[in-house]
């Protein structure tokens, strides 16, 4: 639901997209960076601890893909389906 509020909120300059509870593969990274040819990349993780530590796994995966990945920080720590 995540990724779906995030294409939603970014009203066609954003798409979200989600590993859907599984760790980021390379594969999947390829497809994401096929999907934004600026080279940026922003990671919308949940959070918590695990969702900082795949934050970071994510950034490692996408500067080897060539990426820029930035992170998304909401102002009150809620939660991405809240975006309006």
């Amino acid at each position: 639901m995540d990724a779906i509020a995030v294409s939603l909120a970014g009203e066609g300059k954003a798409v979200g997209v989600a590993p859907l509870g599984t760790a980021l593969t390379v594969a999947q990274g390829q497809l994401i960076a096929d999907c934004a040819p600026s080279g940026v990349v922003l990671s919308p993780t949940d959070h918590d601890n695990a969702g900082q530590k795949a934050a970071a796994r994510d950034y490692s995966l996408y500067t080897q893909l060539g990426l820029d990945p930035r992170e998304l920080v909401l102002v009150n720590r809620g939660d991405y389906r809240e975006v309006r």
